[in-house]
């Protein structure tokens, strides 16, 4: 389940009715339509929830601050940015470069 949240709905939306092309990674030639952008921050989501210890759950489920620091770029980077707001944690972009 994704946060009620106006850029998740409408992702949702765009996912069900449209799914054209919405990230192109230049340097990697990945192509992604809504779908599977999505999809693939559901699946990120989980993964990362899953490797957070029990006491980052209970912070985030009491809604205090969590940070999570993720270090990736191109289209690796987008999923991992809406993956940790779909958490519910804080996400900072910072350039690699």
């Amino acid at each position: 389940m994704l946060p009620h949240d106006i850029l998740f709905h409408v992702l949702h939306s765009l996912a069900a009715y449209q799914n054209n092309v919405v990230v192109k990674d230049a340097k990697s030639g990945h192509v992604a339509t809504h779908q599977q952008f999505l999809s693939d921050i559901v699946a990120c989501r989980n993964a990362l929830r899953d490797s957070f210890a029990p006491e980052t759950i209970a912070a985030l489920q009491a809604e205090r601050e969590v940070s999570v620091l993720i270090l990736s770029h191109g289209y690796e980077f987008v999923v991992s940015f809406f993956a940790i707001l779909a958490i519910g944690a804080i996400a900072v972009p910072l350039s690699m470069y």
